[in-house]
């Protein structure tokens, strides 16, 4: 199923989501800064497709009406993570993102930084207004989990190699945790806060985040024209991802090659080249592909246990169906 599919063809109800946070997101982010007031026309002019927000509605659909308060809360969800974008490309110095350019590219680090910040403080505002404390706990474990994981990707770069178990737990945090909270809330925001109900939507969007980033670390290896990011560019960045962790952990004295490579401060294109191949050769991309879909089935089996049989249901399907063979 392509994006242009999956996104294209959503009920008016859930596809309006974006319009209605759009107009919130312009309302609570007014400055009198000049400079912050060009920074929020520029990533509301590139929005992306807005995930989180869409998860979010699918699952209160399955519960209830996608209210205002709904909307309130997929708007403070779409807001921390443009945040944390904002803030991952000044530690990234990425030059884009979204097409456009990244904001530290025209305002400086500085000045990037801050305008996160504004925005994240904007965010936790929003979530204070909802007055509902399971809300504030899931946004606080969010913080320390997308903080957490984003310190333990530069320990595993330093050490330039890490093992599956360390690498599940940075995409546990870094990705994962920020779906599984939007879905969550989905649900809470409906009324529905009983703990299996909870605990359900929140396992299944951890195994379908998982698998998101999983998919998204294959581009590195087996890019296609359309994506965003060149291809290697983790590599470059010392990110060791699920295809090379099971290559280097299968491979024996064949990989020695590739850990020297690994250590080195900087890695040519035929650097990376060769660690593509290696990953390739040593069943790391086949491998990787089989654990994307053993988590989408176990987010499928989660999210039957609590979501009633129907739209939101099959929505919440053709979504890991999306994931799974999505090509940007």
């Amino acid at each position: 199923m392509s994006m242009s599919n999956f996104f294209d063809n959503l009920p008016e109800d859930i596809a309006g989501i974006s319009d209605r946070i759009d107009q919130l997101m312009g309302e609570t982010l007014e400055s009198d800064s000049p400079s912050l007031r060009h920074a929020v026309e520029l990533f509301r002019r590139h929005p992306g497709k807005r995930l989180r927000s869409m998860l979010m509605g699918i699952v209160a659909s399955a519960f209830g009406e996608i209210s205002d308060r709904v909307v309130q809360g997929g708007t403070f969800i779409e807001m921390i993570h443009i945040a944390t974008l904002i803030h991952d490309d000044v530690i990234d110095d990425s030059d884009t993102r979204r097409g456009a350019k990244a904001l530290h590219m025209l305002f400086g680090n500085r000045r990037a930084v801050l305008m996160g910040d504004y925005v994240l403080s904007k965010a936790i505002l929003l979530a204070v207004e909802l007055e509902e404390p399971l809300v504030l706990q899931i946004l606080s474990h969010v913080g320390e989990s997308l903080t957490e994981g984003e310190l333990m990707q530069d320990d595993a770069a330093q050490l330039a190699e890490t093992s599956e178990a360390w690498y599940y737990d940075i995409i546990h945090r870094k990705t994962a945790s920020l779906l599984a909270a939007s879905a969550t809330l989905g649900a809470i925001l409906t009324g529905r806060k009983d703990e299996e109900t909870t605990l359900e939507v929140s396992e299944a969007t951890l195994s379908l985040g998982m698998a998101f980033q999983i998919r998204d670390d294959l581009f590195d290896y087996l890019p296609t024209p359309e994506l965003d990011k060149p291809a290697g560019n983790d590599l470059r960045e010392h990110k060791v991802t699920l295809p090379l962790i099971y290559a280097l952990e299968h491979s024996g004295r064949k990989g020695e090659r590739a850990r020297r490579l690994l250590r080195q401060s900087e890695l040519s294109d035929e650097d990376i080249r060769s660690l593509t191949h290696f990953a390739i050769e040593c069943g790391g991309i086949d491998y990787a592909e089989q654990q994307m879909h053993r988590l989408l089935s176990e987010a499928k089996e989660h999210y039957a246990r609590v979501i009633p049989e129907g739209r939101s249901l099959d929505l919440l399907y053709r979504l890991c169906d999306y994931i799974a063979e999505r090509e940007k």
